[in-house]
């Protein structure tokens, strides 16, 4: 029997695309089925940075709801308030079904971890990595570039820092992780070409002159998502943040959740 005008448009339409916070920078994009974690999976490294809580970390490993059916994990670097390397082992060898792209640096911290039996050193993709490259990926139906975008602070010029572009349920998303302010490889990835649907970037690269200037040039997204909040200065990174972009959303809460529309970003419940 043929299916009734209302029922073929019900099946046509779009899965709601939805941003889920973990903590620190660490999120979980979802359309439906097509899920994607980023920087969500480590432990308490100092007060200044938020940690995946410990119920949360239990509901990642276990698969409950939201973290069900995750296809992919990515991984902006190897510094522990985005990534710890025992504990993601862990995640890959629990959960058979999940993927990982990554940084060499950061691969090879898993791989090192991973009993060299384990069936999960088969999901571990080492990403080409340099200057300008664009490292392209398909899981699914998810869609994944990966490049370079050189870690902020010369102490740290040895971390290899990974920004993603992420195609979910038809919305691109870019995550930086924590980038350098200098222009030279958001000149070479030319993201203001990419019709970047939501940004989730560092608060302070939105309520600084440099970080604006790069987001207003070199990004241009339609929406601004500011994590890599101090809990202690949630409220006035708040404030901070608005004054520049009011319609940007303030991660700062577990579990605090967004909907991707078209005009704007909608707070959902579960």
């Amino acid at each position: 029997m043929p299916l009734r005008t209302a029922e073929a448009q019900d099946l046509a339409k779009p899965e709601p695309v939805f941003v889920t916070y973990i903590a620190n920078e660490g999120v979980l994009l979802s359309a439906g089925d097509d899920k994607v974690l980023i920087d969500a999976i480590h432990r308490f490294y100092k007060p200044a940075y938020l940690a995946t809580p410990d119920p949360v970390l239990r509901r990642l490993f276990d698969g409950d709801k939201p973290f069900n059916s995750i296809d992919l994990l990515l991984v902006s670097h190897i510094h522990p308030d985005h990534f710890d390397a025992a504990a993601v082992a862990n995640y890959l060898e629990t959960r058979p079904e999940v993927a990982l792209l990554a940084t060499p640096q950061v691969a090879d911290s898993v791989l090192w971890r991973l009993p060299e039996s384990s069936v999960a050193r088969n999901r571990i993709a080492r990403a080409e990595y340099g200057p300008g490259v664009k490292w392209r990926q398909q899981v699914g139906k998810i869609e994944v570039q990966i490049s370079r975008i050189a870690h902020g602070g010369a102490r740290w010029s040895w971390i290899q820092n990974a920004g993603h572009l992420i195609i979910v349920g038809g919305k691109r998303f870019l995550h930086i992780g924590d980038p350098a302010f200098g222009e030279q490889d958001f000149d070479a990835l030319q993201f203001q070409h990419d019709k970047i649907d939501v940004a989730i970037l560092p608060a302070w690269f939105l309520t600084s002159d440099k970080g604006r200037f790069i987001i207003e040039n070199r990004i241009k997204p339609r929406h601004l998502i500011a994590v890599h909040v101090s809990p202690a200065d949630a409220q006035e990174t708040i404030a901070k943040v608005a004054r520049f972009y009011p319609a940007a959303v303030v991660f700062t809460e577990p579990l605090q959740r967004v909907q991707v529309a078209d005009d704007e970003l909608i707070p959902s419940g579960d």
